[in-house]
């Protein structure tokens, strides 16, 4: 699997998709990253414009790639469960349950991410602690 990166820009208030697409020379173009460029903020904790998100290799039941800090929805045992993707201990979760796990019993559908859908994050805030989303 090739590690796939999307980034919110908080300068521009905007999601770039895979910002790996670009291996060329210079750091940063109008839609992606050089791989140099990510390697160096990650490296150096430089979140001061860019927060970076993982692909975890999970697609939802539209074919959607899921990514740490996207919001999903799905249900158990009957009950809809709406929470957030997260990325601890060097796998992708959900709760507390490993996301592949979750995706294997059940539809899981993305309906919206951290960044772009406010409305949903008093779903996310009543589960308390911290969350790393990827980078």
């Amino acid at each position: 699997m090739r590690v796939k990166i999307r980034a919110w820009d908080k300068k521009k208030r905007e999601m770039w998709t895979d910002v790996l697409s670009g291996l060329g020379g210079s750091d940063l173009y109008d839609d992606h990253l050089s791989m140099r460029a990510v390697g160096n903020m990650i490296e150096n904790g430089d979140k001061s414009r860019f927060d970076f998100m993982l692909y975890s290799g999970v697609t939802d039941k539209h074919g959607k790639e899921i990514c740490a800090g996207d919001i999903v929805r799905y249900a158990a045992f009957d009950i809809e469960v709406i929470t957030d993707v997260y990325f601890s201990d060097g796998a992708f979760w959900v709760r507390s349950t490993l996301l592949g796990e979750v995706a294997q019993k059940t539809d899981v559908e993305i309906i919206g991410d951290i960044y772009q859908s406010p409305e949903l994050l008093p779903f996310i805030r009543e589960l308390g602690g911290s969350r790393c989303y990827g980078a």
